[in-house]
This record gives C-alpha cells, structure tokens and sequence, in this order.
C-alpha cells in the first residue's frame, strides 16, 4: 500500500510510499537499504504476549528495572555483624541506580550458637524486594582462635611468674641472712 512499495515475500505486508517488506510474515513501513523509517503513532498499549510495545511502557519498565537495580544496591550495602556473645544486629542500608535511590533495612538474629536467622527489605518507589535466610553450621565445634595479643600477654605473664618465684627464693634466702645476723648479735 503507497507509491511503490512492495510486499516481495509470502505473507508480507508493506505500508507508504517506498517501503519494502522482503521477509516472510513482516509489516514494512520503510526501506532498511535506503535509510527509509518512520514511526507507527497513536499504537495503543500492548495486552497481549504478542501486541507492540509502545514507547510508554517501555519507559514504565525501565523505570522499574531502576528502582529494582537501586533496592539491589541497597540490599548489598547490609552488612549486619554479630559479634562472638552478639544475639541481634540491625543494618540500614542505602544505594542508587540510575535516577532512582531504595533504602534497605535488615536485622539478624541467633537464636542458637549454630543457627542464624535473618530478614531483610528494600523499599524504591512503588517497587517493595524482601528477603529472609537461616542459615546453620555443623561438626564439631571449632576452638576460639588465640589472637597474637592474648599469646604475648600469656609470655608475659609466664615472664612474670617466674620472676615471682625467683624473687620469693632470694627474699627467703635475705631473710635466713637477717635472721642468722640477729642471732649473733643478741648472743
């Protein structure tokens, strides 16, 4: 349809002047080999699997995926700790992608030495991500690990100890000495 066109394959359609539709099952509104384009307008929003895609839901998802990418972001920043005798950790987190900021909050839980519960929620516009785990450990259970500080302060105190009884066996052996020179001085 249009000054020139041709439909040049089975099932093909080609719509205005010079357009060409040279694959099987297509509607052409233009000429890829000749830079001929031009916009489809006033397309109503899609439905179904099959419908077009106008330009305005394609702006809505990629404002989605944004807000999504930026609750991911905020979701990685929770970095919640719990100490050794620690029961229960809160975290805030914040991230931004693209023109779109989340915040995240998260907390932890120990219910047990070997188990581990956690939740967590991201919150970006109208896109709301929430999360929750448990995880546990098994086998035997490890020995604390010995910084190299508390090894150092246990030489010091064997140090110490030794010096101790070192110096109890000279104020023994000072005391004899005073004793013995008192002995003869009163005789």
């Amino acid at each position: 349809m249009g000054y020139e066109s041709e439909a040049a394959t089975y099932n093909s359609v080609a719509l205005g002047a010079s357009s060409l539709a040279n694959r099987p099952n297509t509607v052409s509104v233009g000429d890829g080999d000749y830079n001929l384009y031009r916009q489809i307008i006033n397309v109503a929003d899609g439905v179904y699997d099959f419908d077009a895609v106008n330009v305005r839901q394609l702006n809505r998802l990629s404002k989605r995926v944004n807000h999504v990418g930026a609750s991911a972001a905020a979701f990685a920043s929770l970095k919640a700790q719990l100490g050794e005798n620690d029961k229960f950790a809160f975290s805030l987190g914040f991230g931004s992608y693209k023109n779109a900021q989340a915040m995240a909050m998260g907390a932890v839980f120990k219910p047990a030495e070997n188990v581990l519960l956690n939740v967590a929620g991201s919150f970006s516009g109208s896109e709301k991500i929430v999360g929750a785990g448990v995880s546990w450990k098994f086998g035997n259970k490890s020995k604390p690990a010995v910084s190299t500080q508390s090894a150092v302060n246990s030489a010091e105190v064997l140090q110490l100890r030794q010096e101790v009884v070192m110096m109890r066996s000279q104020q023994a052996e000072t005391d004899k000495k005073l004793y013995k020179q008192a002995e003869m001085e009163s005789e």
